[in-house]
């Protein structure tokens, strides 16, 4: 559930729905601006379904003693860490032998296994599947996060080691209202009835 916005979150919102606009003044034509808003939603929801409230809250307790010290992109580390996990998987390698193997892996597989140094849970690196999982969980959490706020041109930049739930909450409350307009949109009500009606802005 969304919690009611304070006024400085709904002219944020209002901003994000409704770009380079004058406060009920939309610069695309009513049609226009409903497929954009709609197009969005769809992309972003599913993108939000991946995640629950839950999953950000584990993420934000797993940042306590998660630290990231890295030039890679999140997304990177991600991709680094899953490959890893099934690397660890298949190859059934206790983490004491993972740098002796990194003696006879290829340039670009060691790079993969950096991420045990560049990842450091409750000050041990991640090179144990437990700690591995966890580090993938917050970047997850944090990618998927990302990818919304491209898809709505949020402006707040999430950075690695940041605190993900304000985003989260954010981001729910963009599709929220994302979902009003729709609605009100398919019953016949113009952009300027959405923006001046009490119950939403």
């Amino acid at each position: 559930m969304i919690c009611p916005m304070n006024p400085r979150t709904k002219i944020r919102v209002r901003e994000i729905l409704f770009p380079s606009t004058d406060y009920g003044h939309p610069g695309l034509d009513d049609e226009e601006q409903y497929d954009k808003i709609e197009e969005n939603y769809d992309l972003s929801s599913d993108l939000l379904e991946l995640i629950e409230r839950e999953d950000v809250l584990r993420a934000e307790r797993y940042l306590f003693q998660l630290r990231i010290k890295s030039t890679k992109t999140a997304r990177i580390l991600l991709k680094d860490a899953e490959w890893l996990l099934e690397y660890l998987d298949q190859n059934k390698t206790p983490r004491y032998r993972l740098n002796l193997q990194k003696l006879f892996l290829s340039k670009s597989l060691k790079k993969n296994i950096n991420i045990s140094k560049e990842i450091k849970y409750a000050g041990k690196p991640c090179n144990t599947k437990e700690r591995l999982k966890i580090a993938a969980h917050y970047l997850f959490v944090l990618t998927t996060l990302e990818q919304v706020n491209i898809i709505w041109n949020i402006p707040d930049r999430l950075e690695l080691n940041d605190s993900l739930i304000e985003h989260y909450y954010f981001a729910r409350q963009i599709n929220s209202n994302a979902r009003e307009i729709k609605n009100k949109y398919r019953k016949g009500n113009s952009v300027l009835d959405y923006l001046t009606a009490k119950e939403i802005f």
